[in-house]
C-alpha cells in the first residue's frame, strides 16, 4: 500500500507540474494573442492618422490652389484692362506696368514640399511642385516634369498635369 501511495504521490505530483506548465503556456498564448490585438489596434490608428494628415494637407493644397486661381483671375483682368487702355490710347506694349500682386513661388514651393513629407501619394501636391519649377520632396531633386508625371501616377485622369507636361515638354 505504501509503494501505491507513493506512486499515486509521484503521479499528482507529475500532473500537478504539467499543470502548471499548460498554465503557463495558455498565459503566454493569451499575452501574445493581447499584443497581437494591440498591434492591430496601434496599425489601426497609425492608418486613420495617415488618412486625416493626407486629408489636411489636401485641404491646405486645396486653399492655396484657390487663392492662386482667384490672383490668375484678378491678374487676367489686369492684363484685359491695360490691353483695352493700351488699343484706347494707343500705346506702346512697353509701357504696360506688370500686376501689382505676385505669388511667392517660394513659398508655394514650401507648401507642397511639406504637403508631399506629409502624404507621398499627393497627386495635388506633385502637380503643384511641378508648376513652381520642381523641388526637393526626401532628399531628392525633381524637375517639373518629373512631378507632373508623379502626378500622373497618381492619377492618370488629372487632366490639368497632362496639359502642364505638353507644354514642359513642347
Amino acid at each position: 500500500i505504501k509503494r501505491w501511495k507513493k506512486e499515486a504521490y509521484e503521479n499528482e505530483l507529475a500532473f500537478n507540474k504539467s499543470l502548471a506548465k499548460e498554465k503557463k503556456a495558455n498565459a503566454t498564448v493569451r499575452e501574445k494573442l493581447d499584443s497581437e490585438a494591440q498591434l492591430r489596434e496601434e496599425i489601426k490608428r497609425l492608418k486613420k492618422e495617415a488618412h486625416d494628415h493626407e486629408k489636411a494637407s489636401n485641404k491646405i493644397l486645396e486653399e492655396r490652389l484657390a487663392q492662386l486661381r482667384e490672383e490668375v483671375n484678378i491678374w487676367k483682368k489686369e492684363v484685359h484692362d491695360l490691353e483695352e487702355e493700351r488699343i484706347a490710347n494707343g500705346t506702346s506694349p512697353d509701357n504696360i506696368v506688370e500686376p501689382r500682386k505676385k505669388h511667392d513661388s517660394e513659398a508655394d514651393k514650401e507648401c507642397y514640399q511639406r504637403a508631399l513629407e506629409i502624404g507621398r501619394n499627393n497627386k495635388t501636391a506633385w502637380y503643384g511642385l511641378g508648376t513652381v519649377g520642381g523641388g526637393e520632396v526626401d532628399g531628392k531633386h525633381y524637375i517639373a516634369e518629373e512631378c507632373y508625371r508623379r502626378a500622373l501616377e497618381i492619377n492618370p485622369n488629372f487632366a490639368d498635369a497632362w496639359y502642364q507636361l505638353g507644354l514642359n515638354l513642347g
